[in-house]
């Protein structure tokens, strides 16, 4: 029997997002009311509030967005919250399965690729003209190091 891939990316979804317990689709509902009020406040939002709410509707939220229910413009207007930086962060850590996902973006770039385009720098002319800069400042004073003299000597 042949699965229609419309159908079999369905199941994918809905496998994979469960909705916390004793949550439905009628509290979800009420939860996004609750965080559209909390965000209408100009003044004294209380930002706790307005995470829990946030944590609360994420199933239903990606599940909408994974099914393609659900346009950004959409999104933006019954989850205000992702319209702050700190909300989309914390969105981000909920998509990724990790707590502070800037953190480690943040952490993998340089333990990765700092040292990757460190070392294609010089492979460089304009690196070259760099790290001889780099080595002309060391000299000068040698017990004094930049961070970028610093980021330099690690591992090249």
């Amino acid at each position: 029997m042949k699965i229609d891939s419309q159908q079999a990316k369905k199941r994918k979804v809905e496998e994979c997002i469960t909705m916390p317990e004793g949550e439905t689709e009628e509290t979800c509902k009420e939860h996004i009311e609750a965080l559209k009020k909390e965000m209408a406040r100009k003044t004294n939002r209380n930002m706790a509030v307005v995470k829990e709410l946030m944590a609360l509707t994420f199933a239903c939220r990606r599940t909408a967005f994974l099914k393609g229910t659900m346009s950004v413009g959409e999104c933006l207007e019954s989850y205000p919250a992702l319209k702050l930086p700190s909300p989309v962060k914390e969105e981000f850590g909920r998509i990724m399965g990790k707590p502070n996902p800037v953190k480690c973006m943040a952490n993998t770039f340089k333990e990765v690729w700092v040292q990757k385009i460190l070392k294609y720098g010089l492979t460089q002319t304009v690196g070259n003209s760099i790290k001889a800069s780099i080595d002309e400042a060391g000299q000068d004073n040698p017990n004094k190091k930049s961070g970028n003299i610093m980021i330099y000597d690690i591992n090249l």
